[in-house]
């Protein structure tokens, strides 16, 4: 008996891991071969630029030094600007010091919103150019591309560059992410999605240069860290895929857009 149960437990598990593993590659965009319209290509260098200028500060762009951030603000603030994207500075305090999100806005007038976002802040001790001078970098250029090709949307995009994502007040009500969602919550704005770009500066073509969380997901995922994933919850797969390949159009943000 005891012999007919141990079967049946490894063929319910065996059952199991199967039934996740089909799952999982349903719903894995890596996995999944979507045509995708050719998306106009980044310009190389202005990446390069926008990173250079974040880690080159002359103080850390931490909690510590929000004059140097404020900098950064100025700098992505004048760009949105000369984007023509409604530029705007969103200002909280923390601790009596005064620190800005730049919100840069495309179609405003459309009642319906698209958040792309990245934060500009890095940790303690770091330069920071992956993370997340790099997504910094990818979103203005993003923004370049809706300013040069003007795409027409049901949705509003807001280009939201947040500050102190970093500890010490990461995951606390002081991130510059939750003043700007608590601010749409607030208002009820109706959002469609929203999309963090974060350290998208990585790359190596080596193998097994791509470590994972879980040791399983190798089997998955590629062992290169060479591409950009897209990381969400299964259940927004759908909107994602739709979102990005129809309704943005011509601007679909594939890895190859927005690779350093």
């Amino acid at each position: 008996m005891k012999k007919i149960f141990k079967i049946f437990k490894h063929l319910f598990l065996l059952a199991l891991i199967s039934v996740t593993v089909i799952y999982i590659w349903v719903v894995n965009p890596v996995m999944q071969s979507t045509a995708v319209q050719s998306a106009p290509l980044a310009h190389e260098e202005k990446l390069k630029q926008h990173v250079k200028f974040l880690v080159e500060q002359e103080a850390p762009r931490n909690h510590l030094h929000p004059k140097s951030l404020n900098k950064i603000a100025d700098y992505i603030f004048e760009l949105c600007h000369k984007y023509q994207l409604e530029p705007e500075i969103q200002s909280f305090k923390v601790q009596e010091i005064e620190y800005q999100n730049v919100l840069c806005h495309y179609q405003k007038d459309k009642s319906h919103l698209i958040v792309l976002g990245a934060h500009y802040d890095s940790a303690e001790g770091t330069p920071g150019a992956d993370d997340n001078a790099s997504g910094v970098a990818g979103l203005l250029e993003i923004a370049r591309l809706f300013s040069k090709n003007k795409p027409k949307l049901d949705q509003a995009i807001t280009f939201a560059f947040y500050t102190l994502e970093e500890p010490p007040y990461f995951r606390t009500q002081h991130i510059g992410s939750y003043v700007h969602a608590k601010s749409l919550y607030d208002a009820k704005q109706s959002i469609k999605m929203m999309i963090s770009i974060e350290m998208i500066g990585y790359f190596s073509d080596k193998e097994n240069s791509q470590r994972f969380p879980v040791g399983t997901l190798k089997y998955l995922y590629p062992t290169q860290g060479n591409f950009i994933a897209i990381i969400g919850m299964t259940n927004s797969n759908a909107t994602w895929s739709a979102t990005v390949t129809s309704s943005i159009g011509e601007m679909t943000l594939n890895s190859a857009s927005i690779s350093l």
